[in-house]
């Protein structure tokens, strides 16, 4: 069973933080999971930058490393779900929910993650929701759920 990550508060929170590698060890377009903690995190370079999100597809748990990366976008190599590796939103279907950030810092050639302690243990972020427009006072109906409707 999973967690879903709350909305934080804004407060500073306590942190893990792991050298999870050099700076030179990987290429643009690479990835690789590293360990900060007891959590498994999959690290990306893409266009000179690092970025950490959770290792695991939400929709089925797949290893994301297995995936493809193409740009700033990493797909599930299970049934395709689309994560941008950069915050972490599912940016394509099947999958619902969106995959936890984490820091990177890169200091003295070497690449840390942190992750706040309290996360550690998440494998998925549902993103927030648009709150309805005040000035809307008309129903509005969704029919259907799919691709085809």
């Amino acid at each position: 069973m999973s967690r879903c990550q709350e909305p934080g508060g804004g407060e500073e929170q306590e942190e893990v933080t792991g050298m999870v590698c050099q700076e030179e060890d990987l290429k643009d377009g690479q990835m690789k999971e590293v360990a900060v903690g007891d959590q498994t995190v999959l690290l990306v370079r893409t266009q000179g930058q690092y970025s950490a999100v959770g290792s695991r597809c939400s929709h089925y748990n797949a290893p994301l490393v297995k995936g493809a990366l193409v740009g700033d976008r990493v797909r599930c190599p299970f049934h395709g779900a689309c994560f941008n590796v950069k915050t972490g939103d599912i940016e394509e279907y099947p999958g619902l929910d969106s995959l936890p950030s984490y820091k990177v810092k890169v200091e003295d050639g070497k690449v840390y993650v942190s992750i706040r302690k309290e996360s550690l243990k998440l494998t998925k972020r549902v993103k927030e929701m648009c709150s309805r427009a005040p000035d809307v006072q008309h129903t509005i109906v969704l029919v259907g759920g799919g691709e085809d409707g």
